[in-house]
C-alpha cells in the first residue's frame, strides 16, 4: 500500500513536470 502511494506520487510529479516543460517550451516558441 505504501509503495502504491509512492508510485502515484511519482506519476503526479512527472505529470506536473511535463506540463511545466510544455508551458516553458511554448513561451520559447512564442518568442
Amino acid at each position: 500500500m505504501t509503495s502504491d502511494l509512492f508510485h502515484i506520487a511519482t506519476v503526479i510529479t512527472f505529470c506536473i513536470a511535463a506540463v511545466v516543460m510544455l508551458r516553458y517550451f511554448g513561451k520559447l516558441r512564442g518568442k
